[in-house]
């Protein structure tokens, strides 16, 4: 995944949930070609934009949630046995919050 990869990921799933395109375009900082306008263009739609973000945020957290609870579900499903023997599964660690960096496994 790359940043643009990510960036597009967000404009798909922004739109999909019905925001209005000029408010994304402008949040992911995609410029009018006419530069004058779009060096003053920064406060447009800021309080729309400021609720989408929210909204970004929340979804983000619901499905870290759900990540959490996937793993934890996969867990207990690894610790039972199946005709006598042990399923082992690899763990992830999740961050806890979105500014904790994730922790990458080592090899």
């Amino acid at each position: 995944m790359t940043g643009h990869g990510f960036r597009g990921l967000a404009s798909t799933i922004l739109h999909e949930n019905g925001f209005a395109d000029e408010h994304i375009e402008l949040q992911l900082a995609h410029q009018k070609r006419n530069k004058v306008a779009a060096a003053y263009n920064h406060a447009k739609y800021l309080r729309q934009r400021a609720s989408m973000m929210q909204w970004w945020a929340d979804y983000i957290d619901t499905q870290l949630a759900k990540g959490r609870k996937n793993i934890t579900a996969s867990r207990k499903r690894s610790n039972e046995t199946k005709r006598g023997r042990t399923k082992t599964r690899t763990e992830v660690k999740l961050p806890i919050a979105m500014h904790e960096p994730a922790q990458r496994p080592t090899a």
